[in-house]
């Protein structure tokens, strides 16, 4: 009886291991690519019925901001806020670009929307303390800012208050860039 047993144990296995090789041998040793990698499949929306498509196209200018300097460039007018050196510049066809956020009727802390304007946002190590905090800055209305106008842009020195960084950016706007 105890022979028997075993015998059939033996007999199972090796047909559960022949029945894995059969398998295994069938699907071929490459793997196969990803569909959405290898073809492009239809967008299925799960809130069509709630939350209908609107395929106008959009369009959105977002407003010159309030102060900003008018400059010819040869790309075209430049308006530029000497305050962050944020600007904007409208393209060929007709898009307006910007260096910065359109903040206009959104809910957006004063803080992000004074670091997305800056031309030049910094992080720091303070060595100066024993963790080595970092120190996140960017253009605000205090920072020292040293500008002056070129023959193809503007050069601003920026000397940052609190870690005492002075970096100096050059922008020039230019037809082939």
């Amino acid at each position: 009886m105890g022979k028997r047993k075993i015998l059939l144990s033996v007999i199972a296995i090796l047909a559960i291991a022949s029945i894995f090789v059969i398998v295994l041998g069938a699907g071929g040793s490459e793997d196969a690519p990803l569909s959405s990698f290898s073809r492009i499949e239809r967008f299925i929306n799960s809130n069509k019925h709630t939350q209908p498509e609107d395929y106008a196209p959009a369009e959105l200018i977002p407003d010159i901001p309030p102060g900003a300097e008018a400059i010819a460039t040869a790309l075209g007018t430049v308006y530029l806020d000497r305050r962050s050196l944020a600007f904007q510049f409208d393209t060929e066809s007709g898009y307006r670009w910007s260096t910065t956020v359109n903040a206009e009727d959104e809910n957006l802390p004063e803080r992000f929307l004074a670091e997305a304007a800056s031309a030049l946002v910094i992080e720091s190590y303070n060595t100066n303390n024993p963790n080595y905090a970092i120190t996140k800055e960017f253009i605000t209305a205090d920072t020292p800012v040293d500008f002056r106008m070129t023959d193809a842009g503007f050069e601003a020195t920026v000397t940052f208050k609190t870690s005492k960084i002075r970096v100096t950016i050059e922008v020039a706007f230019r037809e082939n860039g």
